[in-house]
């Protein structure tokens, strides 16, 4: 969802180094895809595989591997 959102943005020239958004942005998905685009996410606590997260770096790099 997101990803397709930044990609029309870089279309149009901008220039995305962070994206901001509720909870459906907290998802692994965008997760997985603003580390792999290297953009910064701040979204709101989300639920994961039914566990509440708040989100910091340490804790990320371990859901996602």
């Amino acid at each position: 969802m997101m990803i397709e959102l930044v990609e029309k943005s870089k279309d149009t020239g901008m220039e995305i180094n962070t994206v901001i958004g509720d909870t459906a942005y907290s998802g692994k998905d965008n997760l997985q895809s603003a580390q792999t685009e290297e953009i910064q996410l701040i979204s709101q606590y989300g639920k994961i595989d039914g566990f509440n997260f708040a989100w910091n770096y340490k804790e990320l790099q371990q859901y996602l591997r």
